[in-house]
């Protein structure tokens, strides 16, 4: 025969209580331990992130990359200028390629038919000839300048466009020769 217990309902219910608190006890410690090692990691990483931004502070601040800085911004102002010039350059000697017809050996046989007391204060070359204005002492040495010119074969016509006294107590003349280059 069994015996009947009138009380095993209030046994029951309580261990079903006691195994609910469990169960909500076990996952309250189980949150904890979550949210609290997150937040040790989180910590953690934080500090490591500040000591990696004062290491490059002072990295930054350091006198060695100061000094590398300033002198590769030197460095590059010196490019911009050398570039600045490169480009000029160029262009002059683009121009100069462009008159295709004068040579520099053109200059030294104008150099050669200059005589004595005879100088060159302007020289201007384009496409179609030389422009060249200069200063001498008397007016034969200037047409002796133009015979010697018209006898080199790199011009095709040579004239004097003007003579001018540039001082009557003085014999000094300025004059200015105009020559137009063979093409050939």
């Amino acid at each position: 025969m069994k015996d009947i217990n009138f009380f095993s309902y209030h046994i029951n219910s309580k261990k079903k209580n006691t195994k609910k608190n469990m169960n909500v006890f076990v996952f309250i410690i189980v949150s904890i331990i979550v949210f609290g090692g997150f937040t040790g990691w989180a910590k953690w990483k934080i500090k490591s992130l500040e000591q990696a931004i004062d290491d490059t502070n002072k990295t930054l601040e350091s006198k060695d990359l100061i000094d590398k800085i300033t002198e590769l911004n030197d460095d590059k102002q010196k490019k911009r200028i050398m570039i600045k010039y490169y480009d000029a350059v160029n262009d002059i000697n683009d121009k100069f390629t462009s008159i295709q017809n004068i040579e520099s050996n053109v200059i030294c046989k104008i150099a050669e038919c200059m005589p004595k007391k005879m100088s060159l204060q302007i020289l201007s070359i384009d496409e179609k000839g030389i422009v060249m204005q200069g200063s001498c002492n008397n007016r034969t040495s200037i047409a002796e300048f133009e015979h010697n010119l018209k006898l080199v074969n790199e011009f095709k016509q040579v004239h004097v466009k003007s003579i001018d006294n540039l001082n009557d107590e003085e014999d000094t003349y300025i004059f200015t020769v105009n020559s137009i280059i063979n093409p050939d």
